[in-house]
């Protein structure tokens, strides 16, 4: 892979990594419509601007919370490794780096994807509930990656000689 593909790999999963550290760790996952203003996060409720850690946490949002920490972490290393894509030197091709980035981002995009469909399928969501700002983010970070995982592709696949 050619190495200006890192000039565009690290910045963007550092954004991607960015966004989703933000949707894990605020409280805006869902939002009740009702007069009290109500909003339910990864880690807490909150109502009228007093915020309290889940005691009882349904085994769906386990699986939400472990699954987002795991992406984030795969989308570190990848975060990293896209810097060492752009900063090695022009001639020098390494597959294996190139591999192992395509693999990273992957798996964070499939780590990803199944924590906001799992969100999305089971969260119960009465009539006054809508989605948050926090689960807006998920998706977009979880798309960010996946666009990611898809011009590295590319850019392996160019870089091979037929």
């Amino acid at each position: 892979m050619k190495h200006y593909f890192g000039f565009v790999i690290f910045p963007v999963s550092a954004v991607a990594l960015f966004i989703d550290a933000v949707a894990i760790g605020t409280a805006n996952w869902a939002n009740s419509g009702t007069s009290t203003e109500t909003s339910q996060g990864l880690w807490q409720n909150c109502a009228l601007h007093k915020c309290a850690t889940l005691t009882v946490v349904p085994s769906y949002l386990h699986a939400v919370r472990s699954l987002s920490i795991i992406g984030a972490i795969l989308l570190l290393f990848s975060t990293a490794l896209g810097l060492y894509v752009a900063t090695r030197k022009y001639n020098q091709s390494s597959r294996y780096v190139d591999n192992l980035l395509f693999g990273l981002l992957v798996s964070a995009s499939v780590s990803l994807l199944s924590a906001m469909a799992t969100f999305t399928g089971e969260h119960p969501t009465p009539y006054p509930t809508r989605y948050g700002y926090s689960f807006v983010l998920g998706w977009v970070s979880a798309s960010l990656c996946l666009l990611l995982s898809a011009a590295t592709f590319i850019g392996i696949y160019r870089a091979t000689p037929m």
